[in-house]
């Protein structure tokens, strides 16, 4: 069954899209529960219709598995050594892994300005080695976590 966002979540992920038209990076800041997967599926669904492609990231298993299914993307697994990534479309997978896939992350370097990049739990910072191969990305953190690193 589809979820319907809610009022303040649309209002969230509008003021995102502003801030990535004004930045080259954002962070989407909501508290626990605020309903941060289906806002990022929101920003998914927007972007891979205008030809974007949107690499989800995370760090930790279970919420990688549940932005897999909310997000519908490609899973790039500890079984995936390599993935041919098209425009339009929403690749989802672990930091750590991806950092591990040179022909991934040289096919997402080729992209440029039409890679936007989400990184679940963003205050840990465990992302900034990927994100400096990747400098003309967009970048959106999600984070409930109102100080971090």
């Amino acid at each position: 069954m589809k979820k319907t966002p809610r009022p303040y979540q649309i209002d969230c992920v509008d003021r995102t899209a502003k801030s990535l038209a004004k930045h080259q990076a954002t962070i989407l800041h909501a508290p626990t529960g605020a309903g941060k997967s289906l806002m990022c599926e929101m920003i998914v669904t927007r972007s891979t219709s205008k030809g974007k492609v949107v690499l989800v990231l995370s760090d930790a298993i279970k919420i990688y598995k549940q932005l897999v299914k909310e997000c519908q993307g490609h899973e790039i697994d500890s079984k995936v050594k390599n993935i041919a990534i098209e425009k339009g479309e929403c690749y989802v997978g672990m930091i750590q892994t991806i950092l591990k896939r040179p022909m991934i992350i040289h096919q997402l370097q080729e992209l440029g300005k039409d890679l936007i990049i989400m990184v679940d739990e963003c205050h840990i910072s465990t992302s900034t080695k990927l994100i400096d191969l990747l400098p003309m990305a967009y970048r959106i953190g999600l984070t409930a976590t109102p100080y971090g690193l």
